[in-house]
């Protein structure tokens, strides 16, 4: 398909529609001239260079598709995300990255060893995951240096580690709410019903 909306497959796509997705309809950046619409394209100018593609997205999942008509260089971006996982700048950027020769100048043995996360607490159970607090998204997670937060949309320094304290108390040592505790709240049966974090409550669902 991708090779399609780049002129590639006549067959599936003419000549004539290809050209009028490509064709600036409407212009969404009136002041820099930076983005706009053709016939069913997003249009992504960066520098001398025009970008076609498009997003999208369902609860849970984030998508971009990225692709410069000249040298038919193509890039898609997934995430497993609801928001704050940029894909659309990313697949554009992995474009251009292709195009001026940067895409793997670093070697690979640069890149950081894969560590082993370990097991997981049993008092985590119930823990791990997407929680809401104010209509902003937190997702705590496992990592080898133990639990983890981050404020979804949020820069990823500010992303939180705790220390444990006892089974359902844990304190922020680095990130976002340093030194503030973590609580975690049973019902009757034992089974986490909700977290309380720096007196902020915590939900599975936003409220």
């Amino acid at each position: 398909m991708d090779d399609a909306l780049a002129g590639g497959a006549p067959e599936v796509v003419t000549a004539a529609v290809v050209e009028a997705m490509h064709t600036l309809e409407v212009m969404v950046d009136r002041t820099g001239w930076t983005s706009g619409w053709g016939l069913g394209l997003i249009l992504d100018r960066r520098g001398d260079r025009v970008l076609a593609g498009h997003t999208g997205a369902m609860p849970g999942f984030l998508a971009s598709l990225s692709l410069d008509r000249a040298t038919r260089s193509v890039a898609v971006a997934l995430s497993n995300a609801t928001r704050g996982a940029a894909v659309g700048p990313l697949s554009a950027d992995l474009v251009d990255a292709v195009i001026d020769g940067r895409l793997g100048a670093e070697p690979l043995a640069d890149a950081a060893p894969w560590v082993a996360l370990g097991e997981v607490p049993a008092e985590l159970d119930g823990v791990l995951g997407r929680w809401w607090s104010e209509a902003a998204e937190t997702v705590f997670t496992w990592r080898a240096d133990g639990l983890h937060a981050l404020l979804i949309g949020a820069a990823a320094s500010s992303e939180t580690r705790f220390e444990r304290l006892d089974r359902d108390r844990w304190r922020a040592v680095a990130g976002r709410f340093t030194g503030e505790r973590l609580i975690v709240r049973r019902d009757r049966a034992g089974e986490v019903a909700a977290l309380e974090w720096a007196t902020y409550p915590f939900t599975r669902t936003p409220r």
